[in-house]
């Protein structure tokens, strides 16, 4: 990730949406889907599981 929140990968910059999509040869991607995280002991999940972690605490303080 860089500095001001997009993605590089493969010599591709932009959101996580617009790499993802380039990537896969795609006109469009959701981002939130597409890229995942490994978690303890290895399972991977997709990132959007993050996104609504974090507006469930936000939302409930």
């Amino acid at each position: 990730m860089c500095s001001d929140g997009s993605l590089l990968a493969d010599n591709i910059s932009g959101s996580i949406h617009k790499v993802g999509a380039a990537l896969q040869g795609l006109p469009s991607c959701n981002g939130w889907t597409f890229w995942h995280f490994e978690k303890p002991h290895h399972d991977l999940e997709v990132i959007d599981t993050l996104r609504q972690e974090l507006r469930t605490r936000l939302f409930a303080a």
